[in-house]
C-alpha cells in the first residue's frame, strides 16, 4: 500500500517538476479529467490526478462514459432488446461522487456519466469542459487481448486535443 502511494506521488512529482522546468509559459493544469471505469487500474488514475489537482490546485473531473445498450432485432431473435435502465446514470454518479471522497476529499471534483463509446466520450467531454489534462490509465494489455480489447488509453492519446498522462497500475 504504501509503495503504491509513494509511486503516486513521485509521478505527480515529476509531471509537476516537469511542467516548472521545461516551459517557457507556464501550463496551468487546472482542470484535469479522469476516465474511471471502476476497475483497479482507473484507480491509479484517479489517485495519480487527485494528486496533481491537489499540488495544482486544481479541480478533478470524474468521468465514467458507458456504451449505450445493444437492441437486437432479426427473424431469429425477435424483439429481443436489453432494457435501458433509466436509473442506471444516477446510480453510476452516485458511484463516482463516493470514489470522490474515498480518494480525492481535498480536491475540488466533478461527476459526469455520459452515454457514449469510452475513448471518443472522453475527447469530447475534455474538448466541451475545456480540460487542461487528461490523466487516464492503462489496462497493459499486449498481444491478442489488446488486438481483440483495443486501448482505450492510446485512443484517447492519439485523439486528444490536451495533453494525457497515461498511468500504470504498480499492484501488479
Amino acid at each position: 500500500m504504501l509503495r503504491n502511494l509513494s509511486e503516486t506521488l513521485r509521478s505527480a512529482r515529476a509531471v509537476s517538476h516537469y511542467l516548472k522546468l521545461n516551459t517557457t509559459t507556464p501550463m496551468k493544469f487546472q482542470r484535469i479529467l479522469v476516465p474511471v471505469d471502476f476497475s483497479e487500474h482507473s484507480l491509479a488514475g484517479v489517485k495519480t490526478a487527485a494528486a496533481l489537482a491537489k499540488q495544482l490546485s486544481g479541480t478533478l473531473i470524474l468521468l465514467h462514459a458507458f456504451t449505450p445498450p445493444l437492441v437486437v432485432q432479426d427473424q431469429a431473435f425477435p424483439m429481443t432488446t436489453i432494457p435501458n435502465d433509466p436509473e442506471l446514470p444516477a446510480l453510476l454518479k452516485g458511484n463516482l461522487t463516493e470514489l470522490a471522497k474515498q480518494h480525492a476529499p481535498d480536491v475540488t471534483t466533478e461527476c459526469i456519466v455520459e452515454v457514449g463509446y469510452a475513448w471518443s466520450t472522453i475527447c469530447d467531454i475534455a474538448d466541451k469542459m475545456g480540460v487542461d489534462m487528461i490523466v487516464c490509465s492503462s489496462h497493459g494489455y499486449t498481444g491478442l487481448k489488446r488486438m481483440l480489447l483495443g486501448s482505450t488509453a492510446e485512443q484517447i492519446v492519439r485523439h486528444s486535443k490536451c495533453p494525457v498522462l497515461v498511468v500504470k497500475n504498480f499492484t501488479e
